[in-house]
């Protein structure tokens, strides 16, 4: 079953990188095959299942820095 949003929805255009960068790796700054995220708008932290390292990786909502750090794994 697909995702359901509401009509009045707005994606924003100016998206920045939080997470990740253009090759996959395991350092704290890759991720490699993400399949979910967590969007903590109280913390305003980012968590992503990061499948192929079996970790689960959080980062700052801050665009200033995009070091993850590992508080789960396998």
């Amino acid at each position: 079953k697909g995702i359901s949003l509401n009509s009045c929805a707005v994606w924003n255009t100016t998206g920045i990188t939080i997470a990740g960068n253009t090759s996959a790796g395991n350092d704290s700054t890759q991720l490699n095959r993400p399949q979910a995220i967590f969007l903590d708008h109280l913390r305003d932290v980012l968590y992503v299942a990061d499948s192929a390292n079996k970790r689960i990786q959080k980062f700052s909502i801050d665009p200033r820095s995009s070091v993850g750090e590992t508080v789960l794994s396998d």
